[in-house]
């Protein structure tokens, strides 16, 4: 990270035992670390904007998406879209190109 944070503006959610967050008794499982972004939709925009910062294309902020409906659900998820979709179209970036997988 810190090799990034040299040439980029780095965003990251501190998850519980990362970073300067508490460090509650584990172990964890990943669909308890997917849980606890839930209820944070009102930042998503933002990382959205910072990923683009970064160099990511849409195509990829949206596989990030998909990839979480395991862990978050798919109605989390949807509305996840429905978010980064506003913020892209905000800051005047062409949605993502259909791929072939």
């Amino acid at each position: 990270m810190t090799t990034l944070a040299a040439h980029r503006r780095v965003v990251r959610f501190d998850h519980r035992g990362h970073g300067r967050s508490p460090i509650p008794p584990g172990p964890y499982a990943i669909e308890q670390l997917g849980r606890d972004v839930l209820g944070r939709e009102h930042e998503l925009a933002m990382h959205v904007r910072a990923a683009l910062r970064n160099g990511l294309t849409p195509g990829e902020i949206s596989e990030v998406l998909l990839h979480t409906a395991v862990y978050a659900g798919v109605p989390a998820v949807n509305a996840g879209y429905a978010i980064a979709q506003r913020a892209l179209e905000e800051d005047g970036v062409p949605p993502a190109a259909p791929t072939d997988g």
